[in-house]
């Protein structure tokens, strides 16, 4: 009897199972990325689960019925749902959920730092470089000194004015497109000196994607792309001071508040930096740095609108720099004795957010800003007045159909109106209105697959609708495995500021090519990341090849006496690899290091030539360690530069490889925290004379192809 008993109730169980159902789903937050792991249950069948890395869960074994379905995760909303599961279960469940802020008081709550690196629930390969560590690496206290060391990023300035940017992948800054908060508010003579003026401390992170990746995100992002995301105003009041100093009386302070009107949320946010004395440690009669005084204000304030919210900003930057003859006072402006470059900056923001509320499957969103950006400067006898406005808005919807399909809809439009001073073959002076549409499509047909497709399609006047796909997979392979491909267009119109060597050069003896035509390519690239996570130690190792091919690139070639010409080439490509890694140790040891490798070359009249200025490599280490009890922290980092081909003339075809060695130590108490720094430590200066001699008018005018590295 007892054996009947057994298979019966053996045989009633297998009944029930086989009625039972599963439900499955994914959980979104509000901008419609991944919640991983998120909590899911449904409480009165004491069933529950954990969402993975891309946000996708199942709950299995659920009797048809209705239920209520609750998904929950520290810093978003808990949300509740009603659901009828059927005998067939219910899949394609999307949950979403919303943000919750957190008014903690005197709480005091403590985290382990989020890690910068490659970001695991993103279909596209981004880079994601957090706050914390831009704030520890600034050397100047603003944004592009934290930049520095970055596996594949080119960041080094121009020895004479300072001027920076960030190239990718081996080509020029200006093949890159520079957004805050998903708005391009610089471009053109904006990102010859404005970038210089953001303050890392009010960035709360940096989002890289690199190469084909970014074909959505602008005209300007055929190299990548750059988003900068500011920090949040709050309601709580906390207050902030920084200051640095270098040996050279290079300085920076800065200083911001949260939550000062006690209404509503803000932030309020002041930096100030001063290199005060020209130097000249090699005693040739020139800066071997730029002097110069600059301060950056900015305000953010939340606005609650019946549900929805609106921020508004504002930001003003004001600079002056000079580099050039010891002996230049301002009567030398334009003077052909005494070499001087002095450039001042103004520069002033508005900006507007707009968030709609909280929809169950819709989400909308607006935002815009207004820019002006003024540059009056003189380079050697060359006067350079610019003056750019821009006025910039779109209006995106973010629409939630299920937990396998997303959409989102951008129409924006870009305003330029800039004027200079100039005298060229070529008209300078623009006023344009661009027009574009968005459209983009997050699909998931299985759990560990996700393709995203889409197409950016602007109006120019001249070469009508312009439309620009891109197509990206990611696919998980199990074991902390992820694959990704993408495959891009690229459109970008060309005018003085599309290549970086003849805003270094001061714009003499510039002439543009009268057939000069808009630069198209496409591009291609893979990626693979490789993750460990044991009770110790976690890991991480990062590669990603790259191919862009270009059609009527622009290029430059520099003639006698430093003349630059702007022209196409009938063809060129940019291709290479990036390598990455990561270890951190529980005791606190910690280890990164990167290299990228790129080839740049260009057709012109029959012949291949490699592109000038460009690193043929690079590579980065660093080596530190944290003591959690007491607070300290040190690293040891070195910075690798390959070598450049040079341009004819210039006394040598490659510049020589170099390594940079810094070295940081910080000690870290409850309200307070000091740092101590070396760069260069072993004194690595170039050898070669960045400067030009005219035999004919006796002119010593900088040769921006000889400067390959630091002089001081």
């Amino acid at each position: 009897m007892s054996k009947l008993i057994i298979i019966i109730t053996a045989l009633f169980a297998a009944i029930q199972i086989s009625l039972a159902a599963s439900v499955s789903g994914k959980i979104i937050d509000e901008t419609g990325q991944p919640v991983p792991f998120a909590t899911v249950q449904i409480e009165s069948l004491s069933i529950g689960a954990t969402a993975d890395a891309q946000g996708f869960f199942t709950l299995e074994n659920i009797q048809p019925g209705n239920f209520t379905i609750q998904a929950s995760m520290l810093g978003y909303e808990t949300i509740r749902k009603e659901i009828s599961v059927s005998e067939s279960g219910l899949e394609s469940l999307s949950l979403r959920l919303a943000s919750s802020p957190l008014e903690l008081g005197e709480v005091k709550v403590e985290t382990e730092r989020t890690t910068s690196g490659v970001s695991d629930n993103r279909a596209v390969r981004t880079e994601i470089i957090q706050g914390e560590d831009l704030v520890e690496k600034s050397t100047t206290g603003n944004l592009m000194s934290a930049l520095a060391g970055e596996t594949g990023l080119k960041t080094r300035p121009c020895a004479m004015c300072g001027a920076t940017g960030v190239g990718m992948q081996g080509m020029e800054a200006s093949y890159t497109e520079v957004k805050v908060d998903g708005l391009s508010i610089y471009s053109g003579v904006g990102t010859l000196y404005g970038l210089d003026g953001i303050s890392a401390s009010d960035v709360s992170s940096v989002e890289l994607v690199k190469g084909s990746g970014s074909s959505l995100n602008g005209s300007a992002a055929i190299a990548g792309s750059m988003n900068l995301n500011t920090r949040a105003p709050a309601q709580t009041n906390s207050y902030e001071a920084r200051m640095s100093s270098d040996q050279y009386g290079q300085s920076s302070l800065y200083l911001a508040g949260s939550g000062l009107s006690q209404k509503y949320p803000m932030r309020l946010s002041m930096n100030l930096g001063t290199e005060p004395t020209r130097i000249d440690e090699d005693s040739d009669g020139i800066t071997d740095r730029p002097e110069y005084k600059r301060s950056n204000v900015q305000y953010l304030v939340d606005l609650p609108l019946n549900k929805s919210k609106l921020t508004l900003g504002a930001r003003a930057y004001w600079e002056n720099r000079f580099a050039g003859d010891l002996d230049w006072t301002t009567s030398d402006r334009g003077s052909s004795v005494l070499y001087g470059r002095e450039i001042l900056t103004r520069r002033q923001e508005l900006s507007a957010t707009w968030k709609a509320p909280k929809g169950e499957i819709t989400q909308w969103s607006a935002r815009g800003a207004l820019v002006n950006h003024d540059q009056n400067s003189w380079y050697g006898v060359q006067q350079f007045n610019a003056e750019q406005k821009l006025g910039i808005a779109a209006l995106t919807l973010n629409r939630f159909w299920n937990a396998m399909h997303s959409t989102t809809f951008e129409a924006g439009v870009h305003a330029e109106d800039y004027n200079d001073n100039l005298k060229l073959n070529s008209q300078t002076d623009l006023q344009q209105t661009i027009p574009a549409f968005v459209v983009e499509h997050n699909w998931h047909p299985r759990a560990n697959l996700a393709i995203l497709s889409g197409t950016r399609t602007e109006y120019y006047k001249d070469d009508g609708v312009v439309p620009t796909p891109r197509l990206a997979l990611a696919y998980d392979a199990g074991s902390n495995t992820t694959l990704r491909f993408t495959a891009g267009t690229g459109y970008r119109p060309l005018n003085i500021f599309s290549l970086d060597a003849a805003a270094m050069a001061g714009f003499e003896n510039m002439t543009l090519d009268e057939q000069l035509k808009p630069e198209r390519s496409v591009a291609f690239s893979a990626a693979l990341s490789q993750r460990w996570t044991t009770r110790n130690y976690t890991a991480r190792v990062d590669a990603n090849v790259f191919l862009t091919d270009f059609s009527s690139k622009a290029i430059i070639k520099l003639g006698d006496g430093n003349s630059v010409l702007y022209t196409n080439s009938s063809d060129a490509f940019a291709r290479g690899f990036e390598l990455q890694a990561q270890w951190q140790h529980q005791s606190g040891w910690k280890t990164k290091w990167g290299v990228s490798r790129s080839q740049n070359r260009y057709l012109l009249n029959g012949n291949w030539y490699d592109a000038n200025l460009q690193y043929s490599y690079t590579a980065d280490g660093m080596l530190g360690r944290d003591w959690k009890r007491s607070g300290i922290s040190a690293d040891v980092n070195a910075n690798v530069y390959g070598s450049q081909y040079l341009p004819a003339g210039r006394g040598r075809d490659n510049s020589p490889t170099y390594v940079l060695w810094n070295t940081s130590l910080r000690k870290q108490w409850k309200f307070f925290s000091a740092s101590f720094g070396v760069n260069n430590i072993f004194d690595w200066l170039q050898s070669d004379e960045p400067y030009y001699f005219d035999p004919i008018t006796g002119r010593i005018s900088p040769d921006t192809a000889l400067f390959y590295g630091p002089i001081l």
